[in-house]
């Protein structure tokens, strides 16, 4: 058996970690709603110099970018950043769309992952809410339903991580309830 292991090491830093974003790089298709809406704020030009924290929110939404094209073998994000790039010659109507409240993704593109895999688009679901304070943690992630067959197959193997075997606060394991609501349409 072979596993991958998905890792990004460029310019790492502690999270919840304060940076400059001229000291931190980023994709824009990947970078995270509330990153984009700071360096809006901060203004183009003017980003290099404003102050960031870095948290692990920031991360579970570039895994879950990843984990979508990994799903639709396609790049959604990346596609509309290059259309709208093309259109604009800067990311900045990009970054505006992505740290707005407009849905992420159509709603076609929502009914296909339901259909193909329901706990893969909730899980998804969790990992791209744009409101940084609904968005799934790590545990949420890693106890959501979608991965229930991993964990019960790892369970009793000897000599094997049980990393996703994660205890809450309570030292008990839960499941993590559904998202109940996806975003609205997109026009």
């Amino acid at each position: 058996k072979s596993q991958w292991k998905l890792i990004d090491l460029d310019c790492v830093s502690s999270t919840e970690a304060t940076a400059r974003f001229g000291d931190i790089t980023f994709t824009p298709a990947y970078m995270a709603p509330e990153l984009a809406r700071a360096y809006l704020h901060a203004g183009p030009g003017r980003a290099q110099r404003c102050p960031v924290i870095l948290s692990p929110a920031m991360d579970l939404w570039s895994a879950g970018v990843c984990a979508l094209e990994a799903v639709v073998l396609s790049s959604p994000l990346h596609d509309r950043y290059l259309k709208l790039q093309g259109q604009t010659g800067s990311a900045e109507e990009f970054l505006s769309w992505l740290g707005s409240q407009e849905a992420l993704l159509s709603q076609d593109v929502w009914d296909f992952l339901e259909k193909k895999e329901p706990d893969m688009q909730n899980l998804l679901a969790g990992m791209l809410t744009k409101d940084v304070g609904r968005r799934f943690k790590a545990r949420d992630c890693l106890m959501h339903a979608f991965f229930k067959p991993i964990r019960e197959a790892r369970k009793g193997q000897p000599g094997r991580s049980h990393s996703m075997q994660l205890p809450d606060r309570h030292s008990r394991q839960r499941e993590i309830p559904k998202v109940l609501h996806l975003p609205p349409v997109a026009s």
